[in-house]
């Protein structure tokens, strides 16, 4: 759907691949996250995992799935900081990403957060998964048993009640299952 929902904390060439920004500045200050090599098991952690392809000209491992903020982060334009109108105070003792936030320069991505037309600049994204890891604040994917289940209750209902019940005890019960399942 052309949504913005995860980084990969690892990519590059076979043997070079590189941190993503994020977990590079995460490093700086609280150390390992517990990341996998190709050959490694991630054990508990929330890393999704794709083996090393040889083959292949690109490696990308361990996918976060970021935890989008529902509030931006905070923005200063660059001049008014190099013109010493933003007080040191903002800065201290906080990761600073300096990136381009104007509609039309530099990537900007859709994402699950805010309005569906506005796009959410690359800077909010690499500081949206640094708070995540910052956090420890991680989105684990349902297990496949969970999404099935979850997807085969509402149509079990509704067959139920379409095969038991008058047709306006079913129309009234398809209307509450609906509202349920939203």
């Amino acid at each position: 759907d052309g949504v913005a929902r995860s980084v990969w904390l690892r990519e590059g060439p076979p043997g070079q691949a590189w941190d993503h920004m994020a977990l590079a500045l995460y490093r700086t200050g609280a150390g390992d996250v517990g990341l996998t090599s190709s050959n490694g098991d991630s054990g508990d952690r929330p890393w999704q995992h794709l083996p090393d392809d040889s083959s292949s000209d690109w490696v990308a491992e361990n996918r976060l799935i970021v935890p989008f903020p529902q509030t931006r982060v905070r923005h200063f334009p660059l001049v008014d900081v190099v013109a010493g109108l933003v007080p040191p105070e903002e800065f201290r003792n906080r990761h600073v990403l300096v990136g381009s936030t104007a509609p039309g320069v530099g990537n900007a991505f859709a994402t699950p957060v805010g309005d569906r037309d506005a796009l959410m600049p690359e800077v909010d994204v690499v500081a949206a998964a640094l708070q995540s890891l910052l956090e420890q604040r991680y989105v684990q994917p349902a297990s496949s048993r969970t999404n099935a289940l979850v997807n085969a209750l509402p149509a079990v209902g509704a067959g139920l009640a379409l095969a038991f019940l008058s047709t306006g005890a079913a129309l009234a019960g398809l209307a509450a299952l609906a509202v349920a399942t939203l």
